[in-house]
């Protein structure tokens, strides 16, 4: 968490399946998970008894994810975001009591 939230910070690029695959290489260290960093090409995506998606299609589902994410982003931080409007108002009131 504290890496993925460090490397968000100092890169101002979009989530992608790249980023993710590299995210999973370092996290899973291939001692932890086999293939880390590699998309599956055999394998059901399974978490217990719950198939998730086919081996052919997890690359597209990744590529829908880090989609999905990127909207997120947009709305929560993008310039007409509640946060991006409050931080120049924050600003604004900030620049007023500075300059009487």
């Amino acid at each position: 968490h504290s890496y993925s939230y460090s490397y968000r910070s100092r890169q101002p690029q979009h989530l992608t399946v790249d980023t993710l695959c590299k995210w999973h290489k370092i996290i899973g260290d291939n001692d932890i998970v086999p293939n880390a960093g590699k998309l599956r090409s055999s394998k059901k995506v399974r978490a217990g008894s719950t198939v998730f998606t086919h081996p052919n299609n997890v690359e597209e589902e990744l590529k829908k994810f880090c989609h999905c994410f990127q909207d997120l982003e947009q709305r929560l931080f993008g310039p007409s975001s509640v946060f991006a409007r409050s931080s120049m108002n924050m600003n604004m009131n900030m620049n007023m009591n500075m300059n009487p």
